[in-house]
């Protein structure tokens, strides 16, 4: 409700409040309230930030309605700002008239904290970080080895190795050690082994020391794809911040396979609007490098009579990456065209637009008006194209605003 239209039910109200309470008659002249006093203010001037006046009674007036809503504006909000929304999301306003959900989603491990680290990523000397429950992260092996390497070591540096009673074990590399003493075999011990720790067994396997005097085989087996080369990821996995999944690419790699591959065929739908709602509204999803790379968004604009078709998007990148933004107009009569107020002219698959293409992290604004033409009506379908450009990657959603 807008303040013009508070304070004209206000006003009726007052004016209906004084049809049952003035009596007339007398002579004597009545004040707006049917009384006799003087009021000091017109009835219905406004008060306050949001009121205006009404009458208390037949010789007085109270300043209705003049409190501002939680955003500061005085329209009724239809959601409370603070309150907790969507899955990790909180209600905030957007403007003084509106409050809305922005919810990032979960973080990378479920919970809704904001986490010290990506899972799968590097931390300490050697480290990876792993999820400690939802809303954490721990740094697993963090440290060097006692030769500056990051595998376990069989033997510790210094420790006694060998038959001569001498030896002692040395670094021979970075994640290897050997002992000094040379009468012993290949895993320290005395007695005679057949092999050399490495060599291949079973189907995948290397023979491995089993103590100091015997071998064992170490074979995983054949790989998820068929091979027996290590994969970077395991198939059937989440990639792409839980869009797709890791799936076979051969025998010896794998893919990010999205569930529903990216394009303007498959946008998301964001609903249907007039070009009478002057509101923003907002939506939500991530990007990441290698494995999502674009997300597209479509809705739908009706042309209101003697009402203005201009149609306005924001993208706010997440911290130190750099995307780019493009809307597109298709024309209900199938051919249209576009004037680029913000942003450059751009063309897709045989569909106008403009882009936002900003270096750096800075966000990112493009506004247009369409026509369509061979029609006085404007109506169409807008296609939001979000893209990826630089940064590391992360699963830290973007906000997508979009207004017309």
């Amino acid at each position: 409700m807008t303040k013009t239209t508070l304070r004209n039910l206000l006003v009726i109200s007052a004016t209906l409040a004084l049809a049952s309470c003035a009596s007339g008659g007398g002579g004597v002249k009545k004040n707006a309230c049917g009384g006799t006093a003087a009021l000091g203010h017109e009835l219905g001037d406004p008060c306050g930030l949001c009121g205006a006046y009404a009458c208390d009674g037949l010789d007085a007036l109270t300043c209705e309605g003049a409190d501002a809503n939680a955003c500061g504006g005085c329209a009724i909000l239809t959601l409370a700002p603070g309150d907790a929304c969507g899955l990790c999301g909180t209600v905030v306003c957007q403007g003084d008239e509106h409050a809305a959900c922005e919810d990032p989603g979960a973080n990378a491990c479920g919970g809704c904290a904001a986490l010290a680290g990506v899972p799968g990523t590097t931390c300490g000397d050697c480290g990876l970080f792993q999820c400690d429950g939802r809303d954490a992260v721990t740094c697993a092996h963090p440290d060097f080895n006692g030769c500056g390497g990051c595998e376990r070591l069989d033997h510790e540096p210094g420790e006694a190795c060998g038959c001569s009673g001498t030896g002692q074990w040395e670094c021979q590399s970075a994640n290897v050690v050997t002992c000094s003493d040379t009468n012993v075999n290949p895993c320290g011990g005395c007695n005679e082994l057949v092999g050399l720790p490495g060599d291949p067994c079973g189907v995948c396997g290397g023979l491995a020391c089993d103590g100091l005097n015997a071998y064992t085989c170490d074979d995983p087996g054949l790989n998820a794809c068929g091979s027996c080369a290590a994969l970077a990821h395991t198939p059937g996995d989440a990639c792409a911040c839980g869009e797709g999944a890791w799936a076979c690419d051969g025998t010896t790699g794998v893919r990010c396979d999205l569930t529903s591959p990216d394009g303007r065929t498959n946008a998301r739908d964001l609903g249907t609007f007039q070009d009478t709602q002057d509101q923003i509204f907002s939506t939500y999803n991530s990007l990441f490098p290698g494995e999502d790379t674009e997300d597209w968004f479509r809705s739908y604009c009706t042309d209101e009579y003697m009402a203005y078709m201009d149609t306005r998007a924001w993208l706010q990148s997440p911290p130190g990456h750099d995307y780019d933004l493009c809307v597109y107009y298709l024309a209900h009569t199938g051919s249209g065209e576009v004037e680029c107020v913000t942003g450059t002219p751009h063309t897709h698959e045989g569909l106008p637009g403009c882009c936002s293409r900003n270096a750096g992290t800075v966000d990112e604004h493009v506004e247009l008006e369409p026509n369509a033409l061979g029609s006085v009506d404007d109506d169409g379908t807008f296609y939001y194209r979000v893209i990826y450009v630089s940064g590391a990657g992360t699963c830290t959603t973007f906000r997508l605003q979009y207004a017309f």
